[in-house]
């Protein structure tokens, strides 16, 4: 699957891979691989009160490969797909990768979603980095409820 090019709801990801850099309860941040290993980062940036549906900025890593980040990731712990969680801490070296490819990155979409591998619940194209308006959060912004029965 491409990336969307317009909002989509209950959309298949287009993401067949991940290393996470961050992890609570799953990714909250690092890099999602998409088809022909096309690299994109991703942080979270809100859930809801049960975790389950986390809002992530999603950016596009054109001058990045996947082998720079195995090259770069790599000697922390062996890759294992479709979801490599880096130990922390990662050291100096992963670290620097992590912000540089970062600093590079270009958003391109606020994601909500379960699972980042799976069905994405929303995905909404940006150009520039999210913004909140107002006192709102973004499961709000996003139409989505933040508290969750049980």
């Amino acid at each position: 699957m491409t990336i969307p090019s317009n909002e989509a709801r209950n959309v298949t990801s287009p993401f067949r891979r991940i290393v996470a850099t961050g992890f609570y309860d799953g990714p909250t941040e690092g890099f999602a691989i998409g088809e022909r290993n096309v690299m994109y980062s991703f942080r979270l940036l809100d859930w809801d009160d049960g975790q389950n549906v986390r809002v992530f900025r999603v950016a596009a890593m054109a001058s990045v490969s996947l082998d720079d980040t195995l090259t770069a990731l790599g000697h922390e712990s062996p890759p294992s797909w479709p979801v490599w969680v880096v130990r922390a801490p990662a050291g100096e070296r992963a670290e620097s990768f992590i912000q540089r490819t970062n600093d590079l990155a270009r958003p391109v979409a606020i994601v909500a979603t379960r699972d980042l591998l799976g069905t994405l619940d929303l995905w909404r194209p940006i150009t520039e980095e999210p913004q909140l308006t107002g006192n709102r959060d973004w499961l709000t912004e996003l139409g989505f409820p933040r508290h969750v029965n049980d």
